[in-house]
C-alpha cells in the first residue's frame, strides 16, 4: 500500500489517500468534507542518510576506517 495527501481547493481540508503499489494516483479526488475535487500535494521527499561501518561479512563489519560517500 502507498499513500498520498490530497488538499482541497476549496476548503483547503487535507486527506490521506491510500492505494495499492500496482495502482495509480489519480490527479484529483473529491473532498469528504465539502464535495470539491482534491488535488494531490507535492512535498520534496526528506533524505536519510547513514554513516555505517565499512567492514564485511569476514570481519563482522567491525572496519571503519573507510570513508562512505554522503548524498
Amino acid at each position: 500500500m502507498k499513500s498520498k495527501d490530497y488538499k482541497c481547493s476549496k476548503c483547503g481540508t487535507i486527506e490521506e489517500y491510500t492505494t495499492e503499489d500496482t495502482e495509480s494516483f489519480p490527479e484529483a479526488i473529491k473532498c469528504k468534507r465539502c464535495g470539491k475535487d482534491a488535488y494531490k500535494i507535492f512535498s520534496l521527499a526528506g533524505v536519510i542518510c547513514w554513516q555505517g561501518r565499512v567492514g564485511n561479512a569476514k570481519n563482522g563489519y567491525t572496519s571503519t576506517g573507510g570513508n562512505i560517500k554522503k548524498s
